[in-house]
């Protein structure tokens, strides 16, 4: 689809087009397939503007994305000239940063373009299970999680098992006695839990010998996410993690750099400040003025046996490695010097865990980092204990990263109660006065989804900008539908930034 919309552009239009993902793996494969000169959204974002020639900036999972992160990306759109178009789906989970922005301003009016194809589900028994989850998430049918289960439960594929070592270690067994483990992925809520399924598979495949026995430890370095409201309270960094100084503004009253390591030693939640240390000099952040100005990629540090055999995910991108966040591949070889070798399906990578250390096992992942993903057989560990964590989206999520099967293992069957509960989360969009006026709006944008193209068309083609005729198109209807009603329109401002 992308590839296609790429070739038209470059060769009936003057745009330009820049495709944007969360992960360089995502960017990677955004390019490859499509020819697009894609690249992740914060590199993007940390670069300079490149011309004001027209251009379309595509983004992709853009669910994914916090307000924050979102409103700098349209402010750089200003600058590049640019129009945005937004590629994601609002049923999968919401972004670890504040804001469901995605998901807002499709409930604002923002014209969207819905692809109801099913691509990647190759049974009916897979597109029947994402189906009854997707209507009871659109309101279409109050009973689709209840069916679901019901229909897991019949094709043997929702196993409870009540103690939580003997579940994990249940998985762990069903992933080892699985006929394609290559193509099979495990998701889990808790990183703890992923720690103990990949040690468990780690240890049993070394006993099959599918891994070496002989081991590396090794020092990794695992992201601890501090973003939204959390960056600006003193209690959410811990003391002896570290950061990354990613950027740095001008009002920011500290002697650091963009590019600096730092370690958290200290930390006075009365002040609400935070002490760092860097060669041998400490700084004292004020996370309620200075965070604003300062952005700290927050990380620890953990040991991890690593052998030959196992199965690893990069958590960041190096250029000088050539590895990309979320690549996944297998140990082929450890050097005498410690140097790592590793395989994926269009590559072999090299590097030293002294040079480059964002990796982890890689069997078992979380649900935030299996976006983007997708295996041939997804197994799902899920504990009511921890209903919190288990929202309709994770379980949407779970479902459609399967191709050909899902298997849910929980502790109880009451954790389809927690499926049923929507992701809650707060909207960073001021939402207009007149509440007739915001209802007025959605009602309009409805309508022009359900529409026949043939009338669409009517409206279209009354505009002559190659790049903007839907969104222009939808702007006239709208502004018909709504004198219809005799309702005043007032855009909200995030419309008014994003219609461009």
């Amino acid at each position: 689809m992308l590839g296609g919309a790429y070739k038209i552009m470059q060769n009936e239009t003057d745009y330009q087009m820049i495709a944007l993902a969360i992960t360089g793996r995502a960017a990677e494969e955004i390019e490859l397939k499509s020819g697009i000169p894609s690249r992740t959204v914060d590199s993007f974002l940390l670069s300079k503007a490149f011309n004001h020639n027209p251009k379309i900036i595509i983004i992709d999972e853009a669910g994914m994305l916090g307000s924050e992160k979102f409103a700098a990306l349209i402010h750089r759109a200003e600058k590049e000239n640019a129009s945005i178009v937004c590629i994601g789906d609002k049923n999968q989970l919401l972004p670890i940063s504040a804001g469901k922005i995605h998901k807002d301003i499709q409930d604002i009016g923002i014209p969207v373009v819905l692809m109801d194809e099913v691509l990647r589900q190759e049974t009916p028994e897979m597109e029947k299970l994402v189906s009854d989850i997707e209507n009871y998430q659109n309101l279409k049918d109050l009973r689709g999680i209840q069916t679901a289960v019901s229909d897991l439960q019949q094709q043997g594929r929702f196993i409870t098992i009540e103690d939580d070592n003997k579940r994990l270690c249940s998985i762990a067994d069903m992933f080892i006695k699985h006929h394609d483990q290559d193509n099979t992925l495990i998701l889990t809520g808790l990183n703890a839990d992923r720690n103990i399924i990949n040690d468990i598979i780690f240890k049993q495949m070394q006993d099959q010998g599918l891994v070496h026995k002989k081991t590396v430890r090794v020092q990794i370095k695992i992201s601890v996410p501090v973003v939204g409201p959390k960056k600006y309270f003193s209690s959410s960094y811990e003391i002896g993690n570290f950061a990354y100084v990613e950027n740095i503004g001008q009002l920011a009253d500290l002697k650091l750099k963009a590019g600096q390591e730092v370690k958290i030693i200290g930390a006075d939640h009365l002040a609400n400040t935070i002490t760092v240390q860097t060669k041998g000099k400490q700084y004292t952040i004020d996370c309620k003025k200075d965070i604003n100005d300062i952005d700290l990629s927050v990380y620890k540090i953990e040991e991890r046996e690593f052998a030959v055999g196992a199965r690893v995910v990069m958590t960041k991108n190096d250029k000088k490695f050539k590895v990309k966040n979320g690549l996944r591949g297998q140990i082929t070889n450890i050097s005498a010097r410690g140097m790592f070798e590793i395989a994926s399906q269009d590559r072999v990578v090299e590097f030293h865990p002294d040079q480059y250390c964002w990796f982890d096992l890689g069997w078992a992942v979380t649900p935030y980092k299996a976006q983007g993903a997708d295996a041939n057989h997804v197994i799902h560990n899920a504990n009511s204990k921890t209903s919190w964590l288990h929202t309709t989206e994770e379980l949407y999520l779970a479902a459609t990263r399967a191709k050909q099967s899902y298997t849910l293992v929980a502790d109880s069957s009451d954790i389809a109660k927690s499926f049923k509960k929507p992701q809650l989360k707060e909207s960073t969009i001021a939402r207009p006065d007149n509440t007739k006026q915001f209802e007025k709006v959605r009602q309009a944008r409805n309508v022009w989804l359900n529409m026949p193209l043939k009338e669409k068309q009517l409206y279209i083609s009354q505009v002559q900008d190659f790049a903007k005729k839907e969104i222009a198109g939808y702007e006239i209807f709208l502004k018909e539908y709504m004198n219809k009603f005799e309702v005043q329109k007032v855009t909200p401002q995030i419309y008014q930034d994003i219609r461009r």
